[in-house]
């Protein structure tokens, strides 16, 4: 092999990793989130919501990190956002933002929801993250994770004119269960021994 083939071939080699690097910037996904209870029982539990960094070596910086849920008109609500100039705060009673985006590796934005200030009906939704950045290649990234559906497990009582959500406590219906059947048997109990009473009566007073 002359030097012309030796250097040709380095040549190929390097371009060869170089589109290898490249597309594993280009497809990387950048950005998680984690939602430890997708089912939350009313009352019961906080509502959490973390968005985190994946693959930060591929990043050079990140500029923000936002935490959006849908709306019920098609639109999307800011919920928490970190950014270079700071964290947006939340005027939201009951609610903890969290996170930092430095250094990368341990780049996050958690918001946490208190159990007492949860809306039953409003906080249903699906929740996602975005982030933008730049990657090491001088690229700007801007990318999104999948909408997350929370649920929140409640009972809703139809009985005035507007839905009104309480806790949900299957040990509350079990004990309510217990008490209509005891009192229903004990009333059941009561109407037998009046009748066995009557007709022993009537069967000593008809001689």
């Amino acid at each position: 092999m002359d030097r012309a083939q030796f250097m040709l071939l380095v040549l190929s080699l390097l371009v060869l990793f170089l589109s290898v690097v490249f597309l594993e910037f280009v497809d990387a996904q950048n950005i998680a989130i984690d939602v430890p209870r997708r089912t939350i029982i009313y009352g019961k539990e906080d509502l959490t919501v973390t968005c985190s960094l994946l693959q930060y070596n591929t990043l050079l910086k990140v500029d923000s990190i936002q935490l959006l849920r849908n709306k019920t008109d098609g639109g999307e609500e800011l919920m928490a956002a970190l950014s270079a100039t700071g964290q947006t705060p939340s005027h939201r009673p009951g609610t903890r933002i969290r996170g930092s985006l430095h250094p990368l590796w341990s780049a996050k934005l958690s918001l946490t929801i208190a159990k007492d200030f949860i809306d039953c009906r409003d906080d249903d939704r699906e929740y996602m993250c975005t982030m933008a950045g730049m990657d090491q290649l001088f690229n700007p990234v801007n990318q999104r994770t999948e909408a997350v559906p929370i649920h929140i497990a409640v009972k809703c009582s139809s009985t005035r004119a507007k839905d009104t959500c309480s806790s949900y406590n299957s040990d509350n219906h079990t004990q309510n269960d217990v008490i209509i059947i005891g009192i229903t048997v004990a009333i059941v109990i009561v109407i037998i021994g009046a009748g066995v009473n009557f007709a022993v009566w009537r069967k000593y007073h008809s001689k």
